[in-house]
C-alpha cells in the first residue's frame, strides 16, 4: 500500500482550521451585505413605484395595506420610513406586523425609538417582529422574550434603550461618513 500516512490530530487540525474560515468568511459576508449602500424601490424591479405603495400603505382594505407594507420593506425604499413608522400605530395589529419587519428590512437606525416602544404592544405577532428588526438594526440579540412577562420584556427594553444612547450619535456619524443618507435626509 503506497501512499501518504496522515496523522489523524493533524487532519482533525486541518479540518478545524478550515471550519474557521468558513465560518469567518460569512460573518464577514454578512458584515460586507449588511453595509451595502440601499438602491431605491424603483431599481429593484418591483411593479409600481414607492410613492404609489407609501400611499397605498395606508389603504382601508387590510391586505392591500399589508402588501405594499411588505413590498416597501423588500424594496429598501428607506425613505418610505416615516410612513412605516406611522404604520405602526395603525389600529390592526397585522398592519403594526407588517411595518416592524418592513423597518427591520431597511435597517434604518433612526426607527429603533419607535420599534422600541412595539416592544410594548399588546399583541405578540407585533412584539415579535419589532424585536426581529431591531436584531436586524443592532446585529444584537438582547433576548427579547416576546410571550414573557411585562417585567421580564421592560428589563430587555432598558437594555436596548441603553445600547441605542451609547451609540446613536456615533452611527449617525460613522453612517454620513460612509456616504449612507440618514433618514431624515432622504428624499
Amino acid at each position: 500500500m503506497s501512499g501518504r500516512v496522515v496523522d489523524a490530530g493533524n487532519a482533525r487540525q486541518f479540518r478545524r482550521s478550515v471550519a474557521l474560515i468558513v465560518v469567518a468568511a460569512a460573518c464577514f459576508a454578512t458584515a460586507v451585505w449588511r453595509l451595502r449602500p440601499r438602491r431605491d424601490a424603483e431599481t429593484r424591479g418591483f411593479s409600481g413605484n414607492a410613492a404609489e405603495l407609501i400611499a397605498r400603505a395606508g389603504d382601508a382594505d387590510e391586505s392591500a395595506a399589508e402588501q405594499a407594507i411588505v413590498d416597501l420593506g423588500r424594496m429598501g425604499a428607506r425613505h418610505a420610513a416615516p410612513r412605516l413608522v406611522e404604520a405602526l400605530r395603525d389600529s390592526r395589529p397585522r398592519i403594526r406586523a407588517a411595518a416592524a419587519a418592513a423597518l427591520g428590512r431597511l435597517a434604518v437606525w433612526e426607527t429603533l425609538p419607535p420599534l422600541l416602544e412595539a416592544l410594548r404592544d399588546a399583541e405578540l405577532p407585533v412584539r415579535r417582529e419589532a424585536h426581529r428588526a431591531i436584531v436586524r438594526i443592532c446585529g444584537i440579540d438582547y433576548g427579547f422574550p416576546a410571550g414573557g412577562t411585562p417585567a421580564e420584556r421592560e428589563a430587555a427594553i432598558a437594555k436596548i434603550r441603553a445600547h441605542y444612547a451609547e451609540n446613536h450619535a456615533g452611527y449617525l456619524d460613522w453612517m454620513k461618513r460612509q456616504g449612507i443618507p440618514v433618514a431624515s435626509e432622504a428624499p
